[in-house]
This record gives structure tokens, C-alpha cells and sequence, in this order.
């Protein structure tokens, strides 16, 4: 309450202070428009924010649990069931969901459509609050580093519009920190506005990414991983010219060969391979919990008992 009584006497008067004082003190508060934990300003804050996107990616068992959407049965259904490469199979009774999917088909509450649109722009929300930390970085602080994490985080917001204009087409373009619900209430922005600022974002970070990193900093991102994305978004929109020189421009890097055995890419001793250019890393260990790992691999891991009880079945090839 905003205000302390002290009652000498009981009366209406009293109790009507008490009253008008507790609602005042309800109805006047500051709406709930914070959309991250603050942690501060700075070089320091503008690094756990980019690092974390590493983790965010997959996270699907923690808040804000955006890994949801590039690593879980959504992103399966969106990116496998609607081809012929692959179809539900393990699992009878979501036949009629997996339906919607290889018509085309999505109901507004669809649960799937839903979690994989939410969660997209929950993690470019998260990039975009990167970016913003690094706009208030101090000009005479912003060195190499500074660059190269400005850079991740233009990345990722790529990675997220990227896949969501192939998937829905025309799409809020939210490329600034959202710090009221209202900020984010935009009209759609037409495809090829989405794909100007994913080619802007990857030559950005093609432009600060290293070529390559030392040991310890497996699985950050480098110029190759996005040369790579550039050429397979030039791909998506017949721009082969561009897709071909990036290509190139990875392959004279020679950073990366082929491995004789395409096989043994999938498997542990293929992780980080000589053909790796960028892979999102989990692990799953004894004591662990659950935020290390990814669905990924449980979604679509051979369903059935004892030693082959693997996983979910969901995915499964056509041939």
C-alpha cells in the first residue's frame, strides 16, 4: 500500500482508507513490458548475450525455450513432413496431425505451426536485444571482438528469418528491440524485405567472422558458415551467381575437404569434421540435467523397447 493508518478507532472512515488505498495501489502499477532478464550494459553484457544464442538455438527445456522451434518436432514437420523425404510413421495415433502438414493445411491453433512461428521470434527477440546492447557499447570499446560478436548476432537473426520466410512467406520484419507488446504489433513485410535483411545480416558477418577459431571455440560461428547460408539463400532465390562465388570462396579457403566415407559424418568420431562448417553442439551427460542436450536427435531417434527404445520415430525416410 502507498500509504501506512495508524486506527485509534474503528469506523467506516477507516475502513474506507483501507479500501480506496489498496485499490490505488493496484490499479497504478507499471505494466510488465520488460522481455529478457536485464543483465546490464557493456563489452561484458554484450558477450553473454551472444554466447547464450548458441544455447538458445536448441535450449527447448529451459525459459525462453526457443530451441523449441529449430530443433523439435515442429521444425520436423515443417522442413520434412510437407516433402516426400520423409513421412510420421512411428507413431499411428498423430497421423491425422502429421495430415495438416503434408496438405499444407494449418488450423490457426495449430499447437506445431504455432510453437514453431513463437518460438522463431522469441530467439531473433533474443538477437535483437544483442544488437541493441551493442549499439550502447562505447564507441572507443568497440575492437575485433566487438565485431566478430555483432556479427553472430546478425547471423542468427538471419538463421531465424530465414527460416521463416520459406515456411510462411510474408512476415513481421521486427529488427529492433521490442520493449512494449504494442512495439511488436507490425504489419507483414513482404518477402523480398525479409530477404534484403538476411543478405544484409550475412554480408555483415561474412565482413567481421573469423576464418577460423583456436581450440576451445568449437562450433562458433566463422566467414565460411556465412558464405555457406549466403549461397544457400541466393539458392531460394535463383540467384545462382551469387550462391557459385560463395561457394567458391569456401572451397579455395581450404578450410574443409570431403570425407571419403559420407557415413561417417553422422556418426561421434564425424563430429567437427573436416566437412563440418558449422554444427550446433549438445551433449547429454550424467548429471547434466536436461539444458545441454537437444530434441533434435530424441524426435527422431528409432522408436521402440529396451536398447532400441531410441527416441520419438518421427521422420522417418521414404527410402
Amino acid at each position: 500500500m502507498k500509504a501506512k493508518f495508524n486506527f485509534s478507532t474503528i469506523g467506516a472512515l477507516a475502513m474506507s482508507a483501507i479500501v480506496f488505498g489498496s485499490c490505488e495501489d493496484f490499479l497504478d502499477r507499471k505494466p510488465l513490458t520488460a522481455t529478457v532478464i536485464d543483465i546490464g550494459s557493456g563489452s561484458a553484457a554484450l558477450s553473454g548475450r551472444v554466447l547464450g544464442l548458441y544455447g538458445e538455438v536448441r535450449n527447448s527445456k529451459a525459459e525462453p525455450y526457443s530451441g523449441d522451434g529449430f530443433q523439435n518436432i515442429p521444425w520436423v514437420a515443417m522442413n520434412g513432413f510437407r516433402s516426400d523425404d520423409a513421412e510420421l510413421v512411428a507413431d499411428p495415433g498423430a497421423s491425422a496431425w502429421h495430415q495438416t502438414y503434408d496438405n499444407f493445411v494449418y488450423a490457426k491453433d495449430d499447437w506445431g505451426a504455432g510453437l514453431y512461428w513463437s518460438a522463431h521470434y522469441t530467439f531473433i527477440g533474443l538477437c535483437n536485444d544483442a544488437l541493441d546492447v551493442a549499439e550502447n557499447v562505447d564507441v572507443d570499446s568497440r575492437d575485433a571482438d566487438y565485431n566478430i560478436l555483432v556479427a553472430e548476432a546478425k547471423f542468427f537473426r538471419a538463421y531465424g528469418y530465414f527460416d521463416l520466410v520459406r515456411t510462411f512467406g510474408s512476415v513481421p520484419l521486427i529488427d529492433f528491440k521490442i520493449n512494449s507488446p504494442t512495439d511488436g504489433h507490425l504489419e507483414k513485410s513482404s518477402v523480398q524485405e525479409v530477404y534484403t535483411l538476411i543478405e544484409n545480416d550475412l554480408n555483415d558477418a561474412i565482413g567481421a567472422l573469423p576464418v577460423s577459431w583456436a581450440s576451445g571455440y568449437s562450433g562458433r560461428l566463422t566467414k565460411a558458415a556465412a558464405q555457406t547460408f549466403l549461397a544457400k539463400v541466393a539458392l531460394y532465390q535463383q540467384d545462382w551467381a551469387v550462391a557459385l562465388s560463395n561457394c567458391e570462396s569456401v572451397i579455395s579457403s581450404n578450410q574443409y575437404s570431403l570425407v571419403p566415407d559420407y557415413y561417417q559424418i553422422f556418426r561421434t568420431s564425424g563430429e567437427l569434421g573436416t566437412e563440418s562448417i558449422f554444427e550446433i553442439q549438445a551433449s547429454k551427460t550424467a548429471g547434466d540435467g536436461d539444458i545441454y542436450w537437444s530434441r533434435f536427435g530424441q524426435c527422431q531417434g528409432i522408436r521402440g523397447s529396451g536398447t532400441w527404445d531410441l527416441g520419438w520415430g518421427w521422420n522417418t525416410p521414404t527410402q
